[in-house]
Protein backbone atom coordinates (compact mmCIF):
# COMPACT_ATOMS: atom_id res chain seq x y z
CA UNK A 1 0.00 0.00 0.00
CA UNK A 2 1.22 3.20 -0.97
CA UNK A 3 0.84 6.71 1.44
CA UNK A 4 0.63 9.89 -0.16
CA UNK A 5 -0.48 13.03 2.29
CA UNK A 6 -0.57 15.71 -0.55
CA UNK A 7 -3.10 16.42 -3.90
CA UNK A 8 -0.10 16.46 -5.96
CA UNK A 9 0.76 13.01 -5.05
CA UNK A 10 -2.30 11.29 -4.90
CA UNK A 11 -2.53 13.05 -8.69
CA UNK A 12 0.71 11.86 -9.92
CA UNK A 13 -0.49 7.96 -8.29
CA UNK A 14 -3.85 8.35 -10.35
CA UNK A 15 -1.38 9.16 -13.48
CA UNK A 16 0.60 6.32 -13.31
CA UNK A 17 -2.62 4.08 -13.30
CA UNK A 18 -4.57 5.50 -16.40
CA UNK A 19 -4.99 1.99 -17.20
CA UNK A 20 -7.32 1.80 -13.78
CA UNK A 21 -11.19 0.96 -14.97
CA UNK A 22 -12.47 1.77 -11.74
CA UNK A 23 -11.87 3.46 -8.46
CA UNK A 24 -14.08 3.06 -4.89
CA UNK A 25 -12.97 5.31 -2.30
CA UNK A 26 -13.42 5.22 1.86
CA UNK A 27 -13.25 8.07 3.41
CA UNK A 28 -12.28 7.58 6.87
CA UNK A 29 -10.93 9.94 10.54
CA UNK A 30 -8.82 6.97 10.85
CA UNK A 31 -9.03 5.13 14.37
CA UNK A 32 -10.00 1.87 12.14
CA UNK A 33 -12.33 -0.56 13.29
CA UNK A 34 -13.58 -3.76 11.46
CA UNK A 35 -16.67 -1.46 10.30
CA UNK A 36 -14.18 0.53 8.46
CA UNK A 37 -12.50 -2.49 6.97
CA UNK A 38 -15.59 -3.99 5.93
CA UNK A 39 -16.06 -1.11 3.85
CA UNK A 40 -12.43 -1.84 2.23
CA UNK A 41 -13.44 -5.06 1.36
CA UNK A 42 -17.05 -4.36 -0.07
CA UNK A 43 -15.04 -1.80 -2.01
CA UNK A 44 -12.62 -4.15 -3.18
CA UNK A 45 -15.00 -6.92 -4.72
CA UNK A 46 -16.41 -4.37 -7.57
CA UNK A 47 -13.10 -1.57 -8.12
CA UNK A 48 -9.66 -2.41 -9.75
CA UNK A 49 -8.50 0.13 -6.91
CA UNK A 50 -9.38 1.17 -3.23
CA UNK A 51 -8.22 4.41 -2.19
CA UNK A 52 -8.70 5.20 1.50
CA UNK A 53 -8.40 8.52 3.33
CA UNK A 54 -7.89 9.52 6.86
CA UNK A 55 -8.24 13.04 7.89
CA UNK A 56 -9.52 14.07 11.12
CA UNK A 57 -11.80 17.21 10.12
CA UNK A 58 -11.66 19.93 12.67
CA UNK A 59 -14.45 21.94 10.76
CA UNK A 60 -16.87 19.04 11.33
CA UNK A 61 -16.27 18.90 15.33
CA UNK A 62 -18.42 21.31 16.71
CA UNK A 63 -16.64 21.14 20.37
CA UNK A 64 -13.21 21.14 20.86
CA UNK A 65 -12.36 18.93 23.04
CA UNK A 66 -14.53 16.41 21.00
CA UNK A 67 -11.71 17.12 18.33
CA UNK A 68 -8.53 16.98 20.59
CA UNK A 69 -9.97 13.99 22.10
CA UNK A 70 -10.57 12.02 19.17
CA UNK A 71 -8.37 8.55 18.63
CA UNK A 72 -5.17 8.62 17.02
CA UNK A 73 -3.98 5.20 16.10
CA UNK A 74 -2.05 5.57 12.46
CA UNK A 75 0.47 3.04 12.62
CA UNK A 76 -2.49 0.37 13.47
CA UNK A 77 -4.80 2.02 10.70
CA UNK A 78 -1.84 1.30 8.49
CA UNK A 79 -1.40 -2.25 8.55
CA UNK A 80 -5.15 -3.29 9.22
CA UNK A 81 -5.29 -1.28 5.61
CA UNK A 82 -3.04 -3.19 3.76
CA UNK A 83 -4.02 -6.41 5.23
CA UNK A 84 -7.38 -5.75 3.23
CA UNK A 85 -5.97 -4.35 0.47
CA UNK A 86 -6.22 -1.00 0.18
CA UNK A 87 -3.88 0.60 -2.92
CA UNK A 88 -3.35 3.92 -1.42
CA UNK A 89 -3.91 5.79 1.44
CA UNK A 90 -4.90 9.77 1.34
CA UNK A 91 -3.46 11.78 4.48
CA UNK A 92 -3.41 15.03 3.57
CA UNK A 93 -2.82 18.06 7.00
CA UNK A 94 -5.44 20.47 7.18
CA UNK A 95 -3.29 22.98 4.93
CA UNK A 96 -3.43 20.50 2.02
CA UNK A 97 -7.55 20.17 2.45
CA UNK A 98 -7.95 23.97 3.30
CA UNK A 99 -5.23 25.97 1.54
CA UNK A 100 -6.50 29.38 2.44
CA UNK A 101 -7.65 28.59 5.90
CA UNK A 102 -10.86 26.84 6.91
CA UNK A 103 -12.22 30.19 7.68
CA UNK A 104 -11.76 31.26 4.18
CA UNK A 105 -13.21 28.03 2.41
CA UNK A 106 -16.18 27.77 0.17
CA UNK A 107 -18.35 25.93 1.85
CA UNK A 108 -21.03 22.95 0.95
CA UNK A 109 -24.15 23.72 2.41
CA UNK A 110 -27.10 21.03 2.43
CA UNK A 111 -30.25 22.47 3.25
CA UNK A 112 -33.04 19.83 3.76
CA UNK A 113 -31.95 16.65 5.46
CA UNK A 114 -29.29 18.56 7.99
CA UNK A 115 -31.55 20.50 10.62
CA UNK A 116 -33.22 17.27 12.09
CA UNK A 117 -31.37 14.71 14.24
CA UNK A 118 -27.55 15.21 14.28
CA UNK A 119 -28.06 18.52 12.10
CA UNK A 120 -30.28 20.10 15.35
CA UNK A 121 -28.15 19.10 18.23
CA UNK A 122 -24.46 19.79 16.70
CA UNK A 123 -24.80 22.96 14.27
CA UNK A 124 -22.37 23.26 11.93
CA UNK A 125 -21.71 19.26 11.76
CA UNK A 126 -22.95 18.69 8.51
CA UNK A 127 -21.35 21.47 6.72
CA UNK A 128 -18.28 20.09 7.84
CA UNK A 129 -18.98 16.81 6.47
CA UNK A 130 -20.49 17.72 3.36
CA UNK A 131 -17.48 20.58 2.47
CA UNK A 132 -14.42 17.74 3.06
CA UNK A 133 -16.34 15.33 1.32
CA UNK A 134 -16.76 16.83 -1.70
CA UNK A 135 -13.15 17.90 -1.64
CA UNK A 136 -12.29 14.59 -1.29
CA UNK A 137 -14.45 13.28 -4.49
CA UNK A 138 -13.09 15.98 -6.41
CA UNK A 139 -9.61 15.34 -5.78
CA UNK A 140 -9.70 11.57 -6.25
CA UNK A 141 -12.67 11.58 -8.49
CA UNK A 142 -13.72 8.07 -7.63
CA UNK A 143 -17.10 5.82 -9.08
CA UNK A 144 -18.02 4.93 -6.20
CA UNK A 145 -17.48 5.98 -2.32
CA UNK A 146 -18.26 3.87 0.43
CA UNK A 147 -20.18 4.68 3.84
CA UNK A 148 -21.35 2.90 6.82
CA UNK A 149 -25.16 2.45 7.85
CA UNK A 150 -24.23 3.72 11.37
CA UNK A 151 -23.80 7.17 10.05
CA UNK A 152 -27.65 6.93 7.99
CA UNK A 153 -28.42 10.70 7.83
CA UNK A 154 -24.74 11.15 6.78
CA UNK A 155 -25.31 8.74 3.99
CA UNK A 156 -28.57 10.78 2.95
CA UNK A 157 -26.87 13.95 3.17
CA UNK A 158 -24.01 13.20 1.38
CA UNK A 159 -26.32 11.12 -1.81
CA UNK A 160 -28.59 14.27 -2.14
CA UNK A 161 -24.83 16.50 -2.13
CA UNK A 162 -23.68 13.86 -4.68
CA UNK A 163 -26.90 14.50 -6.86
CA UNK A 164 -27.52 17.93 -6.37
CA UNK A 165 -24.26 18.84 -7.23
CA UNK A 166 -23.73 15.80 -10.32
CA UNK A 167 -20.60 14.64 -9.31
CA UNK A 168 -20.12 11.45 -10.69
CA UNK A 169 -19.65 8.92 -8.50
CA UNK A 170 -21.77 6.37 -7.09
CA UNK A 171 -22.73 6.08 -3.36
CA UNK A 172 -22.81 2.90 -1.55
CA UNK A 173 -24.34 1.95 1.92
CA UNK A 174 -22.62 -0.98 3.63
CA UNK A 175 -24.55 -2.87 6.93
CA UNK A 176 -23.52 -1.61 10.25
CA UNK A 177 -20.87 -3.90 11.82
CA UNK A 178 -21.49 -4.64 15.39
CA UNK A 179 -19.80 -5.80 18.34
CA UNK A 180 -20.76 -9.77 20.01
CA UNK A 181 -22.96 -8.05 21.87
CA UNK A 182 -24.70 -5.63 19.62
CA UNK A 183 -22.95 -2.40 20.51
CA UNK A 184 -22.74 -1.00 16.58
CA UNK A 185 -18.73 -0.56 15.98
CA UNK A 186 -17.23 2.99 16.50
CA UNK A 187 -14.10 4.81 17.09
CA UNK A 188 -15.71 6.68 19.90
CA UNK A 189 -16.18 3.41 21.50
CA UNK A 190 -12.72 3.58 22.43
CA UNK A 191 -13.26 6.42 25.06
CA UNK A 192 -15.56 4.66 27.13
CA UNK A 193 -14.63 3.79 30.29
CA UNK A 194 -14.46 -0.28 31.11
CA UNK A 195 -17.79 0.78 32.83
CA UNK A 196 -19.58 2.42 30.55
CA UNK A 197 -18.41 -0.46 27.78
CA UNK A 198 -20.57 -3.10 29.62
CA UNK A 199 -23.50 -0.18 29.45
CA UNK A 200 -23.14 0.80 25.67
CA UNK A 201 -25.12 -2.46 24.06
CA UNK A 202 -28.21 -0.89 26.23
CA UNK A 203 -28.54 1.44 23.71
CA UNK A 204 -29.38 -0.64 20.90
CA UNK A 205 -31.74 -3.67 22.83
CA UNK A 206 -34.77 -1.27 23.33
CA UNK A 207 -34.60 -0.49 19.95
CA UNK A 208 -35.00 -4.14 18.26
CA UNK A 209 -38.32 -4.10 20.96
CA UNK A 210 -39.03 -0.94 19.51
CA UNK A 211 -39.12 -1.84 16.44
CA UNK A 212 -41.17 -5.21 16.83
CA UNK A 213 -43.58 -2.61 18.73
CA UNK A 214 -44.05 -0.36 15.54
CA UNK A 215 -45.03 -3.07 13.63
CA UNK A 216 -47.46 -4.67 15.81
CA UNK A 217 -49.02 -0.86 16.57
CA UNK A 218 -47.73 2.07 14.72
CA UNK A 219 -50.85 4.17 16.49
CA UNK A 220 -49.48 6.13 19.28
CA UNK A 221 -46.04 6.61 18.34
CA UNK A 222 -44.61 9.27 20.80
CA UNK A 223 -45.96 7.44 23.83
CA UNK A 224 -43.64 4.28 22.69
CA UNK A 225 -40.58 6.73 21.90
CA UNK A 226 -41.26 7.98 25.52
CA UNK A 227 -41.21 4.60 27.27
CA UNK A 228 -38.31 3.79 25.42
CA UNK A 229 -36.66 7.17 26.35
CA UNK A 230 -37.03 6.27 30.10
CA UNK A 231 -35.70 2.79 29.25
CA UNK A 232 -32.53 4.23 27.87
CA UNK A 233 -32.59 6.94 30.74
CA UNK A 234 -33.00 4.39 33.31
CA UNK A 235 -29.64 2.44 32.30
CA UNK A 236 -27.33 5.16 32.31
CA UNK A 237 -27.87 7.38 29.47
CA UNK A 238 -28.66 11.15 28.62
CA UNK A 239 -30.75 11.58 25.60
CA UNK A 240 -29.47 13.67 22.56
CA UNK A 241 -32.82 12.51 20.74
CA UNK A 242 -34.98 8.70 20.28
CA UNK A 243 -36.84 9.46 16.58
CA UNK A 244 -38.73 7.44 14.45
CA UNK A 245 -38.23 9.01 10.56
CA UNK A 246 -38.49 8.04 6.73
CA UNK A 247 -35.77 6.16 5.70
CA UNK A 248 -36.04 7.80 2.58
CA UNK A 249 -35.90 11.56 3.71
CA UNK A 250 -35.96 12.02 7.49
CA UNK A 251 -39.63 13.41 7.61
CA UNK A 252 -42.02 12.55 10.80
CA UNK A 253 -43.54 9.48 10.85
CA UNK A 254 -47.10 10.35 9.79
CA UNK A 255 -50.03 8.17 11.20
CA UNK A 256 -51.30 5.72 8.21
CA UNK A 257 -48.18 5.63 6.26
CA UNK A 258 -46.82 2.48 6.41
CA UNK A 259 -43.91 1.94 9.14
CA UNK A 260 -42.20 -0.14 7.46
CA UNK A 261 -40.78 2.94 5.43
CA UNK A 262 -39.48 4.18 8.57
CA UNK A 263 -36.24 4.10 11.33
CA UNK A 264 -35.62 4.82 14.18
CA UNK A 265 -32.60 7.22 15.32
CA UNK A 266 -30.87 7.33 18.59
CA UNK A 267 -28.14 9.34 20.05
CA UNK A 268 -27.82 9.73 23.61
CA UNK A 269 -24.55 10.56 25.77
CA UNK A 270 -22.55 7.64 28.39
CA UNK A 271 -20.73 10.59 30.08
CA UNK A 272 -19.18 12.21 27.98
CA UNK A 273 -18.99 10.21 24.63
CA UNK A 274 -21.58 10.49 22.46
CA UNK A 275 -22.97 7.29 20.82
CA UNK A 276 -25.46 7.31 17.98
CA UNK A 277 -27.19 4.01 16.57
CA UNK A 278 -30.23 3.20 13.91
CA UNK A 279 -32.51 0.42 13.25
CA UNK A 280 -34.90 0.18 9.95
CA UNK A 281 -38.52 -0.48 11.31
CA UNK A 282 -38.86 -4.13 9.02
Amino acid sequence: MKTVSTVAELHQFLHNHKSLQSIGFVPTMGNLHTGHISLVEQAKKWHDVVIVSIFVNRKQFNQALDYSNYPKTFEQDCEKLASAGAELLFCPEETDMYPEGMAQSTIVVENTLTHVLCGATRPGHFEGVTTVVAKLLNIIQPDSVYLGEKDYQQCLVIKKMINDLFIPCQLEIVPTFREDDGLAMSSRNNLLTSEQRQKAPLLRRPLAILKDQLLDNSENIEAQLDQVKTEITKSGFKIDYLECRSNKDLSEYESGKDIRQYRIFVAAFLGDVRLIDNIRVV
